[in-house]
């Protein structure tokens, strides 16, 4: 009987290293799309300061902060 019950807690664990294998994937992927969608918005956010540079002609009032950009 002890046979039975150690094959099915280590079935158990083995569902439960599955289960957490797919969400780790989960977030993976939805860490890759937020950074996706971050990295966008830092070119949205140059592109309509550079449309209003052209309104404006002011190169000093730039308005949120985008790394990698000036």
């Amino acid at each position: 009987m002890s046979g039975n019950h150690e094959k099915s807690e280590l079935e158990l664990f083995r569902r439960e290293l599955l289960n957490k294998d797919g969400m780790i994937e989960i977030l993976q992927n939805n860490i890759r799309e937020l950074q996706e969608q971050l990295q966008n918005s830092y070119k949205r956010i140059e592109e309509l300061n550079n449309e209003k540079r052209k309104f404006t002609g002011n190169d000093d009032d730039d308005v949120g902060y985008y790394p990698g950009h000036s």
